[in-house]
């Protein structure tokens, strides 16, 4: 690159930069440059910290993100800190001023979230008004996972039976993708289900059923052999369940894809979840409800079960009556088992949640200043009462907010608002009052996301073909693309 560049030097024609150079550049001098900015962000404004461990057998990585406001655009954004490697669970994190930590992001093991000696209470001892939250995205399909056990059929073993006999032989394959093509049916590959990808059953069961007439087909060509029916062709009971999973899949899929977002979304954790137990059950009162009871629960035909499957309901007739009681039987027990666990392991009643919706352009008139007092005093701030008048009026100017197309569209990103922006962009529209509650919420509160995906690069980046990639050099690389270049 430098030849090309430097056509005319002499010095550029006879530089030579391989392997063991480009690596020193890239530990020593480049990942330190671009280290910088979060450790400086760590010692001067709030923060917050998110960590996680990869599920390697060999060398556990150990993620530590923080989640801060650059000072020169406002923005809230995600810098790499350190990604060592931890396998005897022990790692010093070196911050600087603990007390600038408003949140913690991390999964729920004992090690991180225990009451003895976790990291929680270690970082506690340091920021004693530490905001801890568990990662949305986990609850949510945690409880899909769970309301799914309820059912009388594994969904997701009939999926792995049907990987494991149709997709692990060549025999089998070549058969399909024939008669695929005798049905006029497009094939698709079978997807193998991920225990530790959040809700990717959904995919899994829509290549069943895309390949649901071919399955018909391939028993019938192999009706000798009834110890297969069943792997490759689900009975008639079956595929009702099947259908159901993939109707209610959704509501928890369109949840996640929401709460994934790279941009600042705690002010729309709360109505994402009230909004997930609406769906699941459908009362005035949502928390007040006695779910359990059969009295207050819809009758069959008013049960959320997929229009596709009520169809095929319908016009099945090898299905028994029974075989119909049965089912809605255990659609009942899916949502008990759905809201029994919303209400129970989501933080529903969360201050910081519930009033962070201040932030949302399109809910800021249902709240007062009550919710932004008391959003405020959950907070690691101090502020005094002359800054609490000032908030009064701002708040109040803040509910006036009438902004033209224009200027919000500017401060969107993937069709969402982001405060953040609004608030840097435009001092006019939030006032300094506001800014506090914005900049110290946005960053309190992120679902688990950044570190999943920054695990997703890793994989990327720590590949069969470059296997003795060291850890460093890998932290380095990664701190290159998060901490200055934009990921994709």
């Amino acid at each position: 690159l430098f030849k090309r560049m430097f056509p005319d030097s002499a010095i550029a024609q006879k530089y030579a930069c391989k392997r063991s150079k480009t690596t020193v550049i890239i530990k020593s001098v480049l990942a330190t440059k671009f280290t910088e900015e979060p450790l400086k962000a760590a010692q001067e404004g709030p923060l917050t910290l998110c960590l996680d461990a990869s599920s390697d057998t060999e060398d556990k990585l150990f993620l530590v993100l923080l989640r801060f406001c650059q000072g020169a655009t406002g923005e809230i954004t995600v810098g790499l800190l350190y990604l060592p490697v931890c396998n005897l669970g022990t790692a010093v994190i070196s911050l600087g001023r603990w007390q600038n930590c408003v949140g913690f992001s991390c999964d729920k093991t004992s090690v991180n979230v225990g009451k003895h000696r976790s990291l929680k209470v270690h970082i506690e001892n340091c920021a004693p008004k530490l905001y801890t939250l568990d990662c949305p995205c986990h609850l949510n399909s945690l409880c899909a996972s769970k309301a799914a056990s309820s059912l009388s059929v594994n969904v997701g073993k009939v999926l792995i039976l049907a990987l494991y006999y149709l997709d692990k032989s060549a025999k089998q394959k070549h058969l399909l993708k024939e008669l695929a093509e005798f049905v006029n049916v497009e094939y698709r590959k079978i997807l193998k289900l991920s225990d530790t990808c959040w809700l990717s059953m959904g995919k899994g069961i829509e290549r069943i059923l895309m390949i649901m007439p071919v399955l018909r087909r391939l028993k019938q060509e192999e009706a000798t052999q009834g110890c297969l029916q069943h792997c490759v062709q689900p009975e008639d009971r079956v595929v009702q369940y099947i259908l159901f999973v993939n109707s209610v899949d959704a509501m928890f899929e369109n949840t996640n894809k929401l709460l994934q977002y790279e941009a600042p979304m705690i002010h729309m954790v709360h109505g994402s979840m009230m909004e997930l137990l609406q769906k699941v059950v459908e009362a005035s009162s949502l928390l007040a409800t006695d779910y359990s009871d059969v009295n207050n629960q819809v009758p069959n035909h008013d049960l959320f079960i997929g229009f596709a499957t009520k169809q095929y309901l319908v016009c099945t007739v090898e299905l028994t009556e029974s075989q119909v009681t049965v089912f809605y039987s255990d659609v009942r027990d899916f949502y008990t088992t759905a809201v029994k666990y919303i209400v129970e392991k989501f933080p529903l009643n969360d201050p910081i949640l519930e009033f962070a919706g201040f932030l949302d352009d399109s809910h800021y008139h249902q709240y007062s200043l009550d919710n932004a007092v008391t959003l405020i005093q959950h907070l690691p701030l101090q502020v005094s009462a002359h800054e609490m008048d000032e908030l009064h009026e701002e708040f109040t100017m803040y509910q006036l907010l009438n902004t033209d197309t224009t200027t919000m569209d500017s401060c969107r990103e993937g069709g969402l608002l982001r405060p953040d922006i609004l608030c840097n962009e435009n001092p006019k529209i939030i006032y300094p009052g506001t800014e506090i509650p914005v900049s110290h919420s946005d960053e309190a509160g992120k679902t688990g996301s950044d570190t999943e995906r920054l695990f997703s690069m890793v994989k990327k980046n720590k590949t069969d073909l470059r296997s003795s990639l060291s850890a460093e050099t890998l932290c380095s690389l990664l701190k290159m693309k998060i901490n200055c270049f934009k990921a994709t």
